[in-house]
């Protein structure tokens, strides 16, 4: 089983970017653009990774990982 990624970043760019990337290195990728999609993501899945954007439409990163703590 390939260790999973959950991506977390608004730019387009930036997702796919680096899905590609991790993908050929290995990993299981999945690439939210919200925290929203995030807290569902994680619902969802077990990630043994999230990479997380500070600046995103529905709030701040850095804000979302006391709760993501308390999550994992």
């Amino acid at each position: 089983m390939k260790p999973g990624i959950l991506l977390v970043d608004d730019e387009k760019s930036i997702r796919e970017l680096f899905s590609r990337y991790l993908a050929r290195a290995g990993y299981d990728i999945q690439a939210v653009s919200t925290l929203a999609e995030a807290r569902e993501a994680l619902a969802a899945n077990h990630y043994d990774v999230v990479l997380l954007d500070m600046k995103l439409p529905d709030g701040d990163g850095l804000d979302w990982v006391g709760e993501l703590r308390e999550t994992l």
